[in-house]
């Protein structure tokens, strides 16, 4: 029994699958053809797979701590994982072109880059036990937490945000993004299919970048939006620049608290948690 366990449409137009008690990646063609590749480490534990954005398959090797690697003609390369024994679990791409993966006994997540650099975010707690992970309609990766009975989101800046389920013991599990700002997760010990809206992760006023924070990258840029709509800072009408300030700007008109269309210096002191940038 090679126990297969997950499986993604490749690149390739073939679909790709890992085989836990096999230690083997597999490839099966549309008409049924079937491939398989052993892993470089023997048990392995092969266990999620995605697509990343080099246009490979990535995997977690759950019983040898490494991040595999395999290309759509079989090449395959090993990235071990600095955690001993984090037994990774589920892994997805994320926007910002990494890979992330859930480490199911190091209680945490991590990135890696196509290139092969793992790291590893957040504060690990142990028996939370996070299993799968998908990419969100807000730019972040969420992530159940099948000991802690809830569901996290890390952002691009690996800052971590933890959602308590109502449903006391569920042992979440699988997780997916649906159809506008939903995501969708199943409740393994509650026989329960659960959603919820990412309104809980709205950006909040002065998110120039859309990471769903505010840092200096946002001062910065809420300051050259301030320099460009000066004139509004004496009460007057919005000057001419004041018309640019949108599209990829949109976040940072959020602190346009009196919808003028210019960011005065008032409304940037009452918007930013930093003093403006020098």
């Amino acid at each position: 029994n090679s126990a297969p366990q997950d499986i993604v449409l490749g690149p390739d137009g073939n679909f790709w699958f890992t085989e836990y008690n096999g230690s083997r990646v597999g490839r099966i063609t549309p008409a049924g053809g079937v491939t398989e590749f052993a892993t470089l480490t023997a048990a392995s534990g092969p266990q999620g797979i995605a697509v990343g954005a080099d246009g490979n398959l990535w995997f977690t090797m759950r019983s040898a701590n490494r991040i595999g690697r395999i290309t759509p003609a079989g090449a395959r390369t090993e990235f071990p994982i600095p955690t001993a024994g984090s037994e990774p679990w589920g892994i997805a791409a994320g926007p910002d072109g990494n890979l992330w993966f859930t480490q199911y006994a190091g209680g945490r997540v991590a990135r890696i880059t196509t290139a092969g650099v793992v790291t590893e975010v957040g504060v690990r707690i142990a028996t939370s036990f996070p299993q799968f992970i998908t990419a969100g309609a807000d730019g972040a990766m969420w992530f159940t937490e099948s000991g802690a009975n809830r569901l996290g989101r890390v952002n691009r800046k690996g800052v971590v945000t933890k959602f308590d389920l109502p449903v006391p013991n569920s042992n979440p599990t699988g997780i997916a993004a649906g159809a506008g700002d939903t995501l969708w997760f199943a409740m393994f010990d509650a026989a329960m299919i659960g959603h919820t809206s990412l309104a809980a992760a709205e950006t909040p006023f002065g998110d120039c970048n859309g990471d769903k924070d505010v840092d200096a990258a946002d001062v910065t840029r809420m300051v050259q939006i301030l320099s460009r709509c000066a004139p509004c800072a004496s009460g007057g009408a919005a000057a001419a620049g004041c018309a640019a300030v949108g599209g990829s700007d949109k976040q940072c008109v959020a602190a346009d608290l009196d919808r003028n269309g210019c960011i005065t210096a008032g409304e940037l002191t009452r918007a930013l948690p930093l003093p403006p940038a020098p």
